[in-house]
């Protein structure tokens, strides 16, 4: 961004930034927090969401256009509840290191994952010409036998580019911890994540003990970087 302005949040309030050649066409408004990313909206009025805020009570102004919020959540890039891949898994080694990031979503504050764009976060990639709605059925069906228990999550489709792209939002979870397990011998041994920064890394035993005591009630809508949406069933 060629300018960037920032204020220091010290509760509710209003807070001012002056922009003289006034409001361009690709603002976007983040918080933070020290050095760890809170939360960050589009807000050139075309597009925007809402993310942990929306469950901390900040009231934010929600797009009703899916595709343009979708183009402005590829445009932001990766961060901690943000990951994108080029493919769906195809062997066991793939869903490992795809679906760690599923459980540690469920894990924590939930997050979205992108299939269909590099993560170089400039090219969309696109998952070939397979009916998008089987490549949906597939990947619940893959987050189904690979994730344990099942977390609650949403699969949508969306063309970008003329590409397919399949939009994957994981709910927080009521009943973690959640593991994977990408194969049969290991069911019984699932392997736990958590989400640190923009990485997901092996859950340590007092994190599990911690996120099992410490889990809120939840919804029954995901708050998505798309807006607020109803988990779906598998199948």
């Amino acid at each position: 961004m060629a300018d960037r302005a920032t204020r220091r949040v010290g509760g509710p309030g209003i807070g001012a930034f002056l922009l003289k050649d006034g409001l361009p066409a690709d603002a976007w408004l983040w918080l933070k927090r020290g050095t760890d990313w809170l939360d960050y909206r589009s807000v050139d009025a075309r597009s925007g969401w809402t993310g942990v805020l929306g469950r901390a009570g900040v009231i934010i102004e929600v797009s009703t256009d899916p595709q343009a919020n979708v183009k402005a959540l590829l445009a932001a890039g990766e961060g901690p509840q943000v990951e994108f891949k080029r493919q769906l898994p195809a062997d066991a080694e793939q869903k490992r290191k795809q679906f760690k990031t599923v459980a540690a979503f469920a894990n924590g504050d939930g997050g979205t994952m992108v299939f269909g764009m590099d993560p170089d976060e400039l090219t969309v990639t696109g998952l070939g010409d397979e009916d998008p709605r089987k490549l949906r059925d597939h990947l619940y069906a893959l987050i189904h036998g690979a994730v344990v228990p099942s977390p609650e999550v949403l699969v949508e489709h969306y063309h970008v580019d003329g590409k397919t792209i399949l939009v994957l939002h994981v709910s927080q979870g009521p009943a973690p911890p959640y593991g994977i397990a990408v194969d049969k011998g290991s069911r019984n041994k699932p392997e736990f994540y958590v989400r640190r920064g923009s990485s997901s890394y092996p859950a340590q035993p007092g994190e599990l003990r911690e996120m099992a005591r410490s889990r809120p009630p939840l919804s029954e809508h995901i708050q998505t970087p798309l807006g607020l949406v109803r988990p779906s069933g598998y199948g």
